[in-house]
């Protein structure tokens, strides 16, 4: 169906999906298998909650996600795949933003374990950062080694603030 609409790229993982819907690592894993089967991108949500954040354990909780969501990925279909840092506790209207030294941390945490996996290959995959990314904080996440592009979300309602900040990444980015 996603094909026959001229689709490309399917948002899989979200923390929205995996805590109205019960979607699990599992479930996400037959999805990101069934994207590379007919030939979609999977862009792969990952990103742990306050209590993981919390008990320390959020490096190991992003780990495991992405484990489970690419096993069975092959090296010839990595091209297409996409991974999107979102921490939970950083989303969503009652959202705050990440410190950008802890984005880089978790961004070369995913960058690491990419790379595990896949070795050269995983020094491709884009991995996205998305987390109350907005007007005022944009620029200083894109500016981190790890950070490939932003997932952005509620910023992108406003279109004016959106338009500046595309305008602003075609110029310097």
């Amino acid at each position: 169906m996603l094909k026959e609409l001229n689709l490309d790229l399917v948002e899989l993982g979200h923390s929205e999906r995996r805590q109205y819907y019960n979607e699990n690592d599992i479930d996400i894993n037959k999805k990101v298998l069934a994207a590379v089967r007919h030939r979609l991108t999977p862009l792969i949500c990952v990103g742990e909650d306050h209590s993981d954040k919390d008990n320390q354990v959020g490096k190991e909780r992003i780990r495991e996600q992405i484990k489970i969501a690419l096993k069975g990925v092959q090296k010839q279909d990595l091209d297409n795949i996409m991974i999107a840092y979102e921490p939970v506790w950083a989303i969503g209207e009652k959202g705050v933003p990440a410190e950008p030294e802890y984005v880089a941390k978790q961004h070369d945490n995913i960058r690491e374990l990419l790379i595990e996996l896949y070795e050269e290959q995983g020094n491709e995959i884009p991995v996205l950062y998305g987390g109350s990314v907005n007007l005022s904080n944009y620029e200083d996440y894109l500016r981190i080694e790890n950070v490939n592009g932003l997932f952005i979300g509620r910023a992108a309602w406003d279109m004016a603030s959106f338009k500046e900040i595309l305008l602003t990444i075609e110029k310097n980015y």
